[in-house]
């Protein structure tokens, strides 16, 4: 089973859940099976534009805010900054451990930073998401 088919085979499966939910009356259960469906219809359109431009929108993602699709600033010269590094990481001829370790800790630091801020909006947004629904 490719990736389109396991897509639509969870548009399937939520839609009926959704379906269900509706005819129990089961509001969270909706709510939730609606998400989930909005989540694998947005993935399978995302992955059919990908397939469709090719590895330039692969390339281009990394410059982009992903809920607007507009070019993020803080995501274009993070990149930068990590090509420039990585670039001049590469031209020394013999690197030693200790700029082994420094190169490998802000690259690494950066990722872990970035997810860990990502992780932290993310719990921020469900928790305004849930007192609003309250």
């Amino acid at each position: 089973m490719g990736q389109v088919e396991f897509y639509e085979k969870m548009i399937g499966l939520w839609s009926s859940k959704s379906r269900e939910a509706s005819e129990r009356a089961d509001l969270a259960a909706f709510e939730f099976a609606e998400g989930e469906l909005a989540n694998y219809r947005e993935m399978l359109k995302r992955h059919l534009q990908t397939k469709k431009c090719g590895i330039a929108m692969r390339i281009l993602d990394i410059f982009k805010n992903p809920a607007t699709g507009n070019v993020s600033h803080s995501k274009l010269w993070a990149n930068v900054a990590c090509a420039a590094g990585t670039f001049k990481f590469v031209m020394l001829p013999d690197p030693s451990a200790e700029i082994w370790a420094v190169y490998l800790g802000i690259v690494g630091g950066y990722a872990v930073a970035r997810s860990f801020v990502s992780v932290k909006r993310q719990e921020v947004e469900n928790e305004s998401r849930e007192t609003v629904g309250e």
